[in-house]
């Protein structure tokens, strides 16, 4: 079986944490905040880390509003950690306010700075079931995120601190994200989202093999790209639903309309070292 090899892209230069636990609980927001600061004044990296106590959904909104256009500016690529219980289905809880915040919700906030700073987000989620915002992740639309990290399980704060901040370091030292995931052991989970399309697409080419099967689902495809758009007149629509289908017919056109749609200019893998990966594992 033949192995898609690439080099997944990184550029950080700042870690936010949000900090939404009960003052009672043991406060590990605080005390990453105070080793990364640390070891960042030694490399002289002043500034590098910033924590906010999060009141309520708002300010978290705001928050991460105001990030995304501090990204727009182009002078920020930030790590965001989120200090945080949380819920399956209801998402991340903020204490003070005992509001919560859907991982659609956050995933879409996330989506709008990831999509300012060339997808170079990094996302820890420390709080129970924050690995399931990787679920949420669809290839038709734009990239909410590089990475998400989030315990695997139920884990200890002690715990979940004394592996991330390790981790951070050699994030700020080095710049290598693969480099700083071998700090993370079998409890942690990560998801990258360039692994996580490719892996996509092939399954994809994979099960879609005709013409025909595939150009059922293009169909179901443009129709809800379509639906994103707003038209002046229907000769419009028609005109650019054919437009689509024709783009898509083709797996060279498929793959590099996605691609674009979902990691924008920054795609690590050309089609030919693609298309050669499905055809190597073919049945």
């Amino acid at each position: 079986m033949g192995d898609l090899n690439f080099t997944a892209s990184f550029k950080n230069n700042a870690l936010i944490i949000f900090d939404s636990l009960p003052p009672s609980e043991l406060n590990t927001a605080a005390r990453l905040e105070s080793d990364i600061t640390d070891y960042s004044l030694a490399m002289d990296r002043d500034g590098y880390c910033q924590r906010f106590h999060i009141e309520n959904k708002a300010s978290l909104v705001a928050h991460l509003k105001s990030i995304r256009y501090e990204c727009q500016s182009g002078v920020l690529k930030p790590a965001l950690h989120f200090e945080n219980h949380g819920n399956k289905e209801r998402g991340l809880h903020i204490y003070d306010s005992n509001e919560y915040l859907t991982w659609i919700e956050l995933l879409d906030l996330i989506r709008e700075i990831n999509s300012m700073n060339g997808n170079n987000t990094l996302v820890t989620v420390a709080a129970c079931h924050g690995y399931s915002m990787a679920s949420e992740i669809d290839v038709s639309k734009p990239c909410p995120l590089n990475t998400l990290i989030a315990p695997k399980e139920e884990v200890s704060a002690g715990y979940f601190i004394d592996a991330m901040i390790p981790f951070y370091k050699s994030i700020m030292a080095s710049g290598n994200l693969l480099g700083a995931l071998k700090h993370l052991d079998s409890k942690m989970d990560h998801f990258i989202a360039c692994e996580f399309f490719y892996s996509q697409l092939a399954s994809f080419f994979g099960k879609y093999k005709s013409t025909k099967s595939r150009s059922a689902l293009t169909e179901e495809l443009v129709t809800q790209t379509l639906s994103l758009t707003t038209f002046k007149n229907r000769h419009d629509l028609r005109t650019t639903r054919a437009l689509l289908k024709r783009t898509l017919r083709e797996p060279r056109d498929f793959f590099e309309h996605f691609s674009r749609a979902f990691l924008g200019d920054n795609a690590p893998v050309r089609f030919d070292q693609f298309w050669a990966f499905v055809q190597s594992n073919k049945d």
